[in-house]
């Protein structure tokens, strides 16, 4: 019995059990969350296709899966992404990231799901597979604003202290010149 065959027919049995959520558009700026699940319990599942190809249920019980998951952006590096707290169930988690667009236009988001199988007394079999998803990221006039002002926040007080002392100078002349 070979590990790597099984594992790669797993990750195309997984590829029908994963559950990729991802927008297929956003608004710069805004977080949203992307998360992947699984529909069922990987171990349980695998142990039942070895019994039926004829392994004793006690080596098939000793088996184990873990799935990893990592959430990567295009190579422009436009999207901020967080991880976030996930949940565990059997062999497997789900996961989920905090996902913020920071350029707009037609970007990827890209799934790497990695399967690893192990029995005692065998080379693990481990295989991976990317999920993509295309995001349209739509422009977003507040965000725009607030990043314009927080990048230049000293230079717009200071120039506003400036036009309102060049405006208090000019009130006084005008006042100076009318009591007269």
């Amino acid at each position: 019995m070979d590990l790597q065959s099984i594992a790669m027919e797993e990750m195309n049995k997984l590829s029908a059990l994963a559950l990729f959520h991802c927008p297929s558009e956003m608004r710069l700026g805004i977080a949203e969350t992307v998360a992947f699940d699984i529909k069922q319990d990987l171990n349980l599942a695998l142990q039942r296709n070895l019994e039926s190809r004829g392994l004793a249920a006690g080596q098939a019980n000793r088996i184990s899966t873990s799935v990893k998951t990592e959430l990567l952006p295009d190579k422009g590096g436009s999207f901020h992404i967080r991880p976030m707290e996930t949940s565990g169930n059997g062999s497997w988690k789900s996961s989920a990231w905090s996902v913020t667009p920071q350029e707009t236009g037609q970007h990827t988001l890209s799934l790497k799901m990695s399967l690893t199988i192990s029995l005692p007394n065998m080379d693990d079999g481990i295989v991976s597979r990317v999920l993509a998803q295309n995001v349209l990221v739509k422009s977003n006039p507040i965000f725009r604003i607030e990043d314009f002002v927080r990048g230049r926040w000293v230079w717009i007080i200071g120039a506003t202290a400036i036009l309102s002392g060049i405006l208090a100078w000019i009130y006084h002349k005008q006042r100076l010149l009318h009591t007269r």
